[in-house]
């Protein structure tokens, strides 16, 4: 898992570049991001990025948290740049991701 986190780093400036400057309207864009309370940890995707400042970004709550109980999906969140461990591209037209290094690893193991 590490190394997935660690390749979605390495190629998350190339990715926030694409999702925020040059999107494709056939793509979808996610973050995968470390949100806390307390003691309690939960990474959530999160979709609409935007960039707040140079390195707040802001976007909606794309999937269904268990643990914390301040989010809800569908909220809107801001988040630092150092909290995103994962991202992806889908696809409409074909179907297909780009990036979810860490889907991919939960994936294999199940």
């Amino acid at each position: 898992m590490d190394a997935a986190v660690q390749k979605a780093k390495a190629t998350l400036p190339q990715f926030l570049s694409r999702a925020i400057y040059n999107p494709k309207k056939n793509e979808q864009y996610y973050v995968y991001v470390h949100f806390s309370e307390a003691s309690t940890v939960e990474y959530l995707w999160i979709s609409n990025i935007k960039k707040t400042d140079s390195d707040t970004y802001s976007g909606q709550v794309n999937s269904k948290p268990g643990l914390l109980q301040s989010i809800k999906e569908g909220d809107q969140v801001n988040f630092k740049k150092k909290s995103i461990n994962d991202w992806e591209i889908y696809n409409s037209e074909t179907d297909k991701s780009e990036g979810a290094y860490t889907s991919k690893v939960l994936e294999r193991r199940k």
